[in-house]
């Protein structure tokens, strides 16, 4: 289970200077080794009203991130409909 924060609690805040500049800066070191690309309306392995296939290979960008250090901006996905 993660931290759980009380929202109307008038002495402490989850929104505080303190936690937020915490969660800045583990923001900042997240986003040095992860990215995350969410398929919008897309099930959990696949289907649904979204985009759910990836343009291309969809292991390369991975590939390309931990071998090479190139990491993606983006990952172009599209959706198929009917054959």
């Amino acid at each position: 289970m993660g931290p759980v924060a009380a929202r109307a609690d008038r002495r402490w805040s989850a929104n505080s200077g303190r936690g937020r500049r915490k969660r800045k800066e583990s923001l900042r070191r997240t986003q040095e080794f992860a990215r995350l690309f969410l398929l919008p309306g897309v099930a959990h392995c696949g289907g649904g009203a979204g985009p759910d296939t990836v343009e291309g290979d969809a292991l390369d960008p991975l590939v390309q991130c931990v071998e090479h250090g190139i990491a993606p901006d983006q990952i172009i996905a599209h959706k198929v409909t009917g054959a």
